[in-house]
């Protein structure tokens, strides 16, 4: 805490300590005893000595909320530095709506709202860390946003929408339970068997599997979200569209884990120069997601870098390429059948990038490379199909609604 306040040096020393943290967790599992004290303890680590919920597995989450906190007072102790910073932190607080008013705060309003330096503290510090409905999965809940509901009460969503919510997350179960008892990707991941795969059945595994992390994540994010919301505070929603039909790396990180993606523009992205080095950026950004999901394998690291490139190709294409194609094709017939297969090479790369460090990625460079050039057309040519028809079919949609 007295380190927070000086420019460079605590973001600098709280962001290197976190990491090493997030590195020692992951290389010694936890804090195993046979690291810590030798093999002749090892026997702790087995059975139910070891426990039913490994802490190291959910420090990945704590690690972001540790960072949020950190960051939070920091930015309170910067604004508070001077004369003219206390009194206008001062006025900031006292337009902050307290008692029966705080309930018409919206959540984007308790994330910009100034706190009071009362609200700092080891003792609120550890309540926001393991908050338990969101402490397994998230979604992530910055600190200001925490503290405001948490003190405040402010307003949630009636218990109609929570009700409806609910049902909605019935049916993403269901619908997942009845996907993995008819398509055995997962099995076929995990048993790693890709490898032994034809090439056209391993991408099609491959689009399976990441429909499937889809759905997945859908039914564990709501989950912890409509908990969160019984309790009184209200998270952003995650996966709140899909991507499958319309395929946009840059966008597909905008909607896969929203509230990763708003802490990562609020504690990084914002901080180290925003939109002027937005093009630079991408690479620490995604170099830092993958050391977050696992610091002490290549494989991850080797995903983000993918991830960085493809991402990078694609506002090229974005901003250099496809307006001029759009000028001229934008309303023809062809139109519907570029769009078709433009979005079939971004959902290939998609399937490919994402997926890479999916079981065995040896193998699979393996069988990409080999990979005869038909199989590749097949592939590209079946998934091209896909999307025009798709393409054509909201096309026609939208010209019934508009009544042409």
């Amino acid at each position: 805490h007295w380190l927070a306040g000086r420019p460079y040096v605590f973001p600098l020393l709280m962001w290197a300590f976190q990491c090493a943290c997030l590195f020692c967790c992951n290389y010694f599992n936890g804090g195993e005893f046979r690291f810590l004290f030798g093999e002749s303890f090892a026997w702790l680590d087995e059975g139910w000595l070891r426990g039913a919920l490994r802490w190291q597995i959910h420090f990945n989450m704590c690690l972001l909320r540790h960072i949020s906190y950190g960051m939070e007072l920091h930015w309170s102790r910067l604004r508070a530095s001077s004369r003219t910073g206390v009194e206008e932190n001062e006025k900031e607080i006292e337009k902050v709506p307290v008692g029966n008013a705080a309930l018409t705060m919206s959540y984007e309003q308790s994330v910009k709202a100034p706190i009071h330096p009362s609200s700092f503290g080891a003792l609120w510090h550890f309540v926001y860390v393991h908050y338990v409905p969101l402490y397994l999965a998230g979604p992530i809940l910055p600190y200001t946003s925490f503290i405001q509901q948490v003190r405040q009460r402010v307003q949630v969503q009636p218990s109609t929408q929570i009700w409806k919510e609910v049902l909605m997350w019935c049916f993403y179960f269901l619908s997942i339970e009845i996907s993995c008892h008819y398509f055995y990707v997962n099995f076929v991941v995990k048993a790693d068997k890709l490898g032994s795969m034809a090439p056209p059945e391993m991408f099609m595994t491959l689009f399976i599997l990441l429909c499937f992390m889809l759905g997945k994540f859908t039914v564990l994010f709501r989950f912890f979200r409509i908990w969160s919301l019984c309790d009184g505070v209200e998270v952003l929603e995650n996966l709140k569209e899909t991507i499958i039909f319309r395929p946009s790396l840059i966008r597909f990180w905008r909607v896969w884990h929203v509230s990763f993606h708003k802490w990562i523009l609020r504690y990084m992205y914002i901080p180290l120069g925003g939109r002027q080095y937005q093009y630079i950026l991408l690479w620490p950004i995604f170099v830092f997601v993958a050391l977050w999901h696992d610091p002490c394998t290549v494989t991850w690291l080797q995903w983000g870098l993918m991830n960085g490139l493809a991402c990078s190709a694609e506002i090229v294409w974005t901003l250099l390429i496809l307006p001029h194609i759009a000028r001229q094709f934008r309303g023809s017939a062809i139109w519907p059948f570029l769009q078709g297969t433009g979005y079939s090479s971004i959902g290939t790369i998609m399937v490919f990038v994402n997926l890479s460090h999916a079981g065995n990625s040896t193998s699979m460079l393996k069988a990409y490379t080999e990979m005869p050039l038909g199989d590749y057309l097949i592939i590209y040519l079946y998934f091209s199909l896909i999307f025009i028809l798709y393409e054509i079919w909201h096309l026609d949609l939208a010209n019934a609604v508009r009544g042409k």
